[in-house]
């Protein structure tokens, strides 16, 4: 149904009750159309048409003539729910070759009169479903579940070898639509400086990058510059280290990171020189924070969402990330290429985009890292 359809569809009314009226099987039945049409109007509005969850196809094994589809759960373009509750064999039979489009319909029977004890009666309507397997796509309301191209009425159906390129006799599933019903990631992290940082501006520098993050990705990460690194830190989800020059831990301090770290804390540590880093390095194995060696593709950091071939550069043109279980240590001092400074000249729009993209992977591995913890 389009947008037009819809808006014309919705209801501009419902029934108004009072004391004393009847209520017959037409003022029941109008009722309820009233809410079904409002519910159906919002499943399209706020979340379009297609798969929400499940409803994966995969071949039989050893493969044959059957295709299997998992259970799940898909909104039809007139905003109907399809509850797919177990899995379901499909046989293609002997008939058909070709190009074929498989799909799964919303359809409602009549289960019926069912008499009560009192000698009343209801009867129910059924949802149900229909799963067919088409040489076109029908015009009515439907999903499309997979498709493929059949070699000849007796060809068994397989799962693709890559799914980018399924071939012949292949299930594709390239042109399922997925509803994205993603809620906004909450994060919060502190800025903490450490040594002799003249120019404190990683911190704005990573809030810059936050408001694109809340623009296009649905993460809200509040960010607090200039934090103490003490008992305050237990409540962020990561922190934001930056240091220059050298620098070292109190004993206190020392442990409240180990304590930050177990209970689930993550460190993003950023080295603005060469002493910086080796001063990084000695805090790390003081609070058991293992300094693995430096990042190499692939990795989920240089890979999701955005590809790098290798880490981009920052402020610093060379640079190296080291990897550890909760942290990240950076030679590149991303946060003052964040800030939109550069090194003894203007960067161009290229770093600056290439800087925004490696923080935002940043940001999902983090989610990720603390989703596993979880």
């Amino acid at each position: 149904m389009s947008n037009d359809n819809l808006l014309n569809n919705f209801p501009k009314k419902r029934i108004k009750p009072y004391d004393g009226m009847s209520v017959t099987a037409d003022v029941w039945n109008q009722a309820h159309e009233y809410h079904k049409r409002v519910n159906q109007a919002h499943n399209l509005f706020f979340h379009g048409a297609g798969i929400l969850i499940g409803l994966e196809v995969v071949a039989s094994d050893p493969p044959d003539r059957m295709v299997f589809i998992l259970p799940g759960v898909a909104v039809d373009s007139n905003g109907n729910v399809i509850v797919l509750s177990e899995p379901v064999a499909y046989d293609l039979g002997d008939e058909v070759e070709g190009p074929l489009y498989l799909t799964i319909i919303h359809k409602e029977s009549s289960q019926g009169v069912k008499k009560n004890s009192d000698g009343s009666t209801l009867s129910y309507i059924q949802d149900e479903f229909l799963i067919t397997a088409r040489q076109s796509l029908p015009e009515n309301p439907m999903v499309e579940l997979a498709r493929f191209t059949r070699e000849n009425r007796k060809s068994p159906i397989n799962d693709a070898t890559d799914s980018k390129t399924p071939g012949i006799n292949e299930i594709d599933l390239r042109y399922r639509r997925k509803i994205q019903m993603q809620s906004e990631q909450f994060l919060t992290a502190a800025v903490i400086y450490l040594g002799d940082l003249k120019n404190p501006v990683h911190g704005k520098g990573l809030m810059r990058v936050s408001e694109e993050f809340r623009r296009n990705n649905q993460i809200n990460l509040v960010i607090d510059d200039h934090t103490q690194l003490d008992r305050g830190i237990l409540g962020y989800s990561f922190l934001y280290l930056v240091g220059k020059g050298k620098f070292q831990l109190t004993k206190t301090q020392i442990k409240g990171l180990q304590g930050y770290i177990n209970l689930g804390g993550f460190l993003f540590m950023e080295s603005c020189d060469s002493i910086a880093e080796e001063s990084f390095k000695n805090m790390m194995n003081e609070i058991e924070l293992p300094v693995s060696t430096a990042l190499e593709n692939p990795h989920s950091l240089l890979n999701s969402p955005n590809f790098f071939i290798a880490p981009p550069s920052g402020y610093e043109e060379e640079g190296k990330l080291f990897l550890s279980v909760g942290g990240i240590l950076s030679t590149y001092n991303y946060g003052q290429l964040w800030a939109g400074e550069g090194k003894e000249r203007i960067p161009t729009r290229e770093e600056l985009r290439s800087a925004s993209e490696i923080a935002e992977n940043l940001i999902h591995f983090i989610i990720d890292e603390k989703h596993k913890e979880k």
